[in-house]
């Protein structure tokens, strides 16, 4: 009998869990590492370094490689990037619709511009939101939290 509780228990805890299992990046020392997104053979590079640069590789096959550098601030669970670039090739169509009903002169989503995306832990895997609910976002693929000043968007 007693099994059979601490067995409902542990559903119920399991249950919990992963309901709970999404909650924002609590620090900036946190946000800092090597990130990715793809789309397809579409792939975006994502360095979000220690000093407060970032480093974004674009590479789409059968087009030139775009590499920009750039600077970003941490706001709370959010990181923000002062010129980020998420090219038509990893958004989804509904924004690319939305997109072509911009006014002119206005910043358009596919268009490389100042970014605020969510800094956030996803069954265990770190994230930045790019399209909430609707697309590709940044993976971590490598943390840095550990020394966060050692990680420097040169290279090294």
């Amino acid at each position: 009998m007693q099994g059979k509780c601490l067995l409902r228990r542990y559903r119920a805890g399991t249950l919990a869990i992963m309901l709970c299992s999404c909650a924002a990046i609590d620090s900036e020392r946190n946000a800092v590492g090597a990130y990715e997104m793809s789309s397809g053979r579409n792939r975006i590079t994502l360095r979000v370094c220690g000093d407060h640069t970032f480093a974004e590789e674009i590479t789409i096959p059968g087009k030139s490689t775009y590499r920009h550098k750039g600077r970003w601030e941490w706001r709370h669970g959010y990181v923000d990037f002062d010129e980020l670039w998420v090219p038509k090739e990893f958004t989804p169509q509904s924004m690319i619709d939305a997109d072509a009903g911009t006014a002119p002169g206005l910043p358009r989503i596919t268009e490389p511009r100042e970014n605020s995306l969510g800094a956030e832990i996803r069954f265990g895997r770190k994230i930045l939101e790019v399209f909430p609910d609707s697309g590709p976002n940044f993976d971590m693929t490598r943390s840095y939290s550990d020394n966060p000043r050692a990680f420097k968007c040169d290279g090294t």
